[in-house]
């Protein structure tokens, strides 16, 4: 048996016995809480809310045949206008982050009676308690009172898939993370621990003879005579011995709660590809780190997220409208200013003036100026570099361009080869 007949026969029962199970797969633990991470850790909002608001800001192109691009596509309409509680940008917004979080998405259609989609529903991951399986083709929801199953047809499931489990449930950034994140919130509580004093006295007074009556007595005296800021270091007199014990004060700076956190911070800004300057870090950078963290952060970061989603609407929604739609996007990432000054600086002569006034950020002059070209003496424009035609030619009266003037310190040749 070849391999394509293994795949579309044994190779096809093997894989519908993976999941012949009655019932699909359940959310995975925890991700509630990685979900709702984004309400509760402050990096985790930063990283989530940034992303997806890029990715929210993207301008979705639908274009047919011809590359023209249908504005007014009932595809592009549903993209800018998903559902009556969210425009286009907050839905992207959403799906993006949670896409980050937990690695998947699921939106439920509503379509016209054509059958083309209309409207768009995110659901969280933890509403679906069911995914499709081969014996039950449909998702199933549970969240409060709600228990429904709709069929597999009318939900776009948008997934991260797991190296583990390529055909299960998504794996996103916030799994990985769920340590350093726990950790950063519990050195943020242990901290605000410490501003109310953890129920831990400064120092305890200690009279055996006393009786209650007289502690109440001796806490009043104490209190009269000491508290306040203007009975700062008064004397106190006794006429017993009286015993003090003081616990062991922490402080942010023994704990080192500031090195933990910025440790935790920077692993989950790694984690998510974001530069640390996109926050304002500029801890460890310069102009050039700054400038370029704009580039990295479009190109590496936001562009891969655009081109996945481009290509999850082209495989699994455009069908649904024509199956001749393409699917793209506007690219925002800036251009490489290192880069391009360079390539102006290696050949000045291909740059117009205008295009090096725009560079330089002026205002174009326009007309015969500015479509001029600034030629360097020592180089010029040929096809053929052999045609003596296409060389500089020597101005009126004077000498060829290429000719180097005469030295004014040697004498001119005279008839007869004597010098004057």
């Amino acid at each position: 048996m070849g391999l394509r007949d293994w795949i579309k026969g044994a190779g096809q029962k093997v894989f519908k016995q993976l999941y012949i199970s009655p019932s699909g797969e359940a959310p995975k633990r925890g991700t509630k809480e990685f979900l709702e991470s984004y309400q509760a850790s402050p990096f985790v909002q930063a990283c989530a809310g940034k992303v997806g608001q890029s990715v929210g800001e993207t301008t979705w192109l639908i274009k047919g045949l011809q590359d023209q691009v249908l504005a007014d596509h009932v595809m592009a309409q549903t993209l800018r206008r998903p559902n009556p509680h969210m425009t286009g940008m907050d839905m992207f917004r959403l799906l993006q982050a949670q896409l980050d979080l937990v690695g998947e998405v699921f939106l439920i259609k509503e379509r016209n009676g054509l059958g083309a989609p209309v409207g768009l529903y995110p659901i969280p991951a933890h509403w679906v308690a069911e995914t499709p399986t081969a014996t039950e083709p449909s998702f199933r929801l549970s969240w409060k009172s709600l228990n429904e199953r709709i069929p597999a047809s009318e939900v776009w499931w948008a997934k991260l898939s797991a190296p583990a489990d390529p055909y299960g449930r998504g794996a996103g950034i916030a799994q990985a993370l769920s340590d350093e994140v726990a950790t950063f919130e519990y050195a943020s509580k242990h901290a605000e621990a410490l501003f109310i004093n953890r129920a831990m006295p400064e120092v305890v007074i200690m009279d055996p003879e006393a009786s209650d009556d007289e502690m109440g007595r001796h806490e009043q005296h104490w209190n009269n005579r000491l508290q306040g800021f203007w009975r700062a270091f008064r004397p106190y007199f006794a006429n017993r011995e009286l015993k003090f014990w003081q616990p062991n004060q922490q402080n942010l700076d023994q704990l080192m709660f500031v090195p933990l956190q910025k440790w935790e911070r920077d692993v989950i800004l790694q984690t998510w590809g974001i530069p640390p300057e996109q926050f304002g870090i500029v801890e460890n950078s310069n102009r050039a780190t700054a400038e370029a963290s704009d580039w990295i952060y479009e190109s590496r970061v936001v562009r891969p997220r655009r081109t996945w989603w481009a290509q999850q609407m082209q495989q699994f929604l455009a069908p649904d409208y024509d199956a001749r739609l393409r699917v793209g996007y506007v690219d925002t990432t800036p251009a490489d200013k290192e880069y391009r000054l360079s390539a102006m600086k290696a050949a000045p002569q291909a740059i117009t003036v205008d295009e090096w006034r725009e560079a330089a950020g002026l205002l174009k002059l326009g007309g015969e100026q500015g479509k001029a070209r600034l030629v360097p003496l020592n180089s010029y424009l040929a096809v053929d570099p052999l045609d003596p035609a296409s060389r500089p030619q020597a101005a009126a009266g004077g000498r060829p361009p290429s000719e180097p003037p005469a030295d004014p310190a040697e004498p001119a040749d005279q008839p007869g080869g004597e010098a004057a």
